[in-house]
């Protein structure tokens, strides 16, 4: 059985026997939340059924976007074995970084290096320029898998800047460590005038903050 409430099973890739998820998210946005927004992460088992995996609650008094990531809806701690990590981004908003519930690399002389903060995921966004303004683009960064243990991710823990794995791609002889995707380019659409792309009905409603991505050698 596929016990999606285990949390080193939620930690590690989908085994590859167990093919193909379909997960949503769902944005909560009312009352208290529209100030502080909530996402909460299903997996889709029919049509008809959903069963409820993670959620995310953007943490107040932040410089930045900053989301809790626990198994428990209303924690807002960042102590427990119900915390998964977090989700942080830049200043400018122009870069996203998933961590698991490890320390700041500022304190790696305080903690054992096996208690700082592995890296899980990286997003790039910028913008280039078209016929119509601007367009968004995107690049998503994830670790790729470690070839002595099959199923399992390579670690990846930057203790400084240069560390991350959106810098270590530019380097030469990365690009094995890390699985890069960017995002779909939309089509053009002459009767609106504009840019789309074919979500097949997984949204609910426009956004610009909806994109699909592929492998990167495939853009």
């Amino acid at each position: 059985m596929y016990d999606v409430g285990s949390r080193s099973l939620l930690m590690q890739p989908i085994p590859f026997e167990v093919g193909m998820l379909q997960f949503e998210i769902v944005r909560k946005k009312s009352g208290f939340t529209m100030l502080h927004p909530e996402f909460h992460l299903y997996l889709e088992k029919s049509a008809e059924e959903r069963v409820s995996v993670l959620f995310a609650k953007k943490r107040p008094f932040n410089k930045t976007a900053n989301f809790l990531i626990s198994q428990d809806k209303a924690k807002t701690a960042r102590k427990g074995d119900d915390v998964m990590g977090k989700l942080r981004s830049n200043e400018t908003k122009e870069r996203y970084f998933l961590y698991n519930n490890g320390e700041n690399p500022k304190n790696v002389h305080k903690v054992p290096l096996a208690g700082i903060r592995n890296e899980y995921l990286s997003v790039q966004y910028k913008y280039v320029p078209c016929s119509i303004g601007k367009l968004r683009k995107a690049k998503v960064v994830i670790p790729g898998m470690d070839p002595s243990m099959p199923s399992q991710a390579k670690e990846w823990k930057p203790l400084k800047k240069e560390d991350t794995m959106l810098k270590k791609l530019e380097e030469p002889g990365q690009s094995d460590n890390f699985y890069c995707f960017v995002d779909n380019p939309p089509q053009w659409n002459p009767k609106t005038n504009g840019y789309h792309y074919d979500f097949r009905g997984r949204i609910s409603e426009a956004s610009v903050k909806n994109f699909q991505v592929i492998p990167y050698l495939d853009g």
